[in-house]
């Protein structure tokens, strides 16, 4: 209702609006980052992870020019009945079948990885807008899910057709994942490199423990807790 708002941004958690409902009634741009193997199974009626695709249910409600941003690596995205409007994929892997697929029907859209460098791609038609060491949000490429964080805004601001100009200029502002992005600390003393990071479900440990494997530590410790752990050690 401020009329100096040009564009609002919602995120929209699953178990609320199964509770309460969508606190808007249609948007231009439905982003779904990710659905886990395990999270918060057994209520709303939602018992198995496939159910879990309730998170999208912004997706429907988008205008007929909407467009839906969809992480290609969910394996029941390109076996959905039409969605209205619009989808543009995103994955780090370019060559994933997901992507692939999409791209060969009706040159459809997709942002992906390719030689540390962001592409987005339509049809045959690729564009690098920017290299991966641009952002320090992504630690050069190190941390994965960042990188797909990374690449669903880009798609999103894309959708919108906000210039590349102005995505690159953002991009840059972006701050290190050690400074501003909790829970994730990074910090780098005495030669080591300390992550503290939070994940409260299985999948998430598998995405924390894998998450840096492409960095060139030569020793690796993991130690790991879960909340109820600490909650008795205090």
């Amino acid at each position: 209702m401020n009329p100096l708002t040009e564009m609002p941004y919602w995120k929209t958690a699953r178990g609320r609006h199964s509770r309460a409902g969508l606190a808007f009634d249609y948007c231009d741009v439905a982003v779904v980052t990710n659905i886990g193997d395990g999270d918060h199974l057994g209520l709303s009626d939602i018992n198995t992870p496939k159910t879990g695709q309730s998170k999208a249910v912004h997706c429907r409600i988008r205008g007929a020019s909407g467009v839906a941003v969809l992480n290609a690596t969910i394996p029941w995205w390109w076996k959905w009945p039409s969605l209205p409007g619009g989808v543009v994929f995103f994955a780090i892997d370019g060559n994933h079948p997901v992507i692939v697929r999409h791209r060969g029907r009706a040159a459809g859209a997709a942002v992906f990885v390719r030689d540390g460098q962001i592409v987005l791609a339509e049809g045959d038609r690729e564009e690098v807008l920017m290299s991966l060491e641009r952002l320090p949000l992504t630690r050069g490429g190190q941390v994965a899910f960042q990188v797909e964080n990374t690449l669903a805004a880009v798609a999103a601001a894309w959708s919108l057709k906000v210039p590349a100009d102005l995505i690159l200029a953002q991009a840059d502002r972006l701050p290190p994942i050690w400074k501003k992005c909790r829970p994730i600390q990074c910090v780098e003393m005495d030669g080591a490199t300390v992550v503290v990071d939070y994940g409260h479900n299985t999948h998430s440990f598998r995405r924390c423990s894998t998450r840096w494997q492409s960095s060139r530590m030569s020793v690796r410790t993991v130690v790991y807790s879960t909340p109820a752990t600490a909650a008795i050690a205090i």
